[in-house]
């Protein structure tokens, strides 16, 4: 059995789920104050009721910052896609697609943004770390959204290496990652602090 092999490929993933947390850590204290819908402490209650309707209103914020529709991108939680799933979009005679979202599991395309699904998105912590939590008791989830303009980010493996592990008999490796962001366009940025609706429409 190739232990090594499935070890570093564990370790990969592990390393890519630290960097893209950090960097929407990051990604969302940079966005422009005028593109922000809700707060920590006032989140929007988002449904399948009413997904649609904060989707567009995220990208009227765009529109009123004067930023191009080409490469719009929006990331949202697993409890959202489901909501959108299971929202009126899950027609194919609604959305247009070859088959509905709810069929294939794909959430694609909402008003002019690529939609992605990620379970790593900020959640509103104190100084303390403990979490900040609405008037009902809930944390939020922020969703980020934008343009290639809005950040930059590069990343680079710069070094791996066999070795001789200290406390036990074998073999290890390991590598040096190292990586930069910039929030070079605060105005091509967009996020909402949300938590979960209804999920009927």
């Amino acid at each position: 059995i190739n232990i090594v092999s499935a070890a570093m490929k564990d370790a990969a993933q592990n390393m890519k789920i630290q960097v893209e947390r950090e960097t929407f850590e990051y990604m969302y204290t940079g966005v422009d104050a005028a593109n922000q819908i809700g707060s920590d402490v006032k989140p929007e209650v988002v449904g399948a009721d009413n997904v649609m309707e904060y989707v567009l209103e995220l990208g009227q914020k765009l529109d009123e910052a004067n930023i191009p529709e080409s490469g719009r991108y929006i990331v949202i939680p697993p409890w959202l896609a489901s909501r959108v799933k299971n929202s009126d979009l899950r027609q194919v005679s609604t959305t247009g697609d070859a088959k509905s979202p709810l069929r294939n599991g794909l959430v694609g395309q909402l008003d002019r943004f690529n939609v992605y699904q990620s379970n790593l998105l900020p959640r509103p912590v104190d100084a303390a770390g403990n979490p900040i939590l609405d008037a009902s008791g809930k944390q939020s989830t922020v969703i980020l959204g934008g343009t290639k303009a809005f950040t930059s980010f590069a990343t680079q493996v710069v070094k791996t290496e066999d070795v001789r592990l200290e406390k036990q008999f074998g073999d290890g490796v390991r590598g040096l990652q190292v990586y930069g962001r910039k929030v070079v366009q605060p105005t091509a940025g967009i996020c909402m602090f949300a938590v979960p609706g209804t999920m009927t429409p």
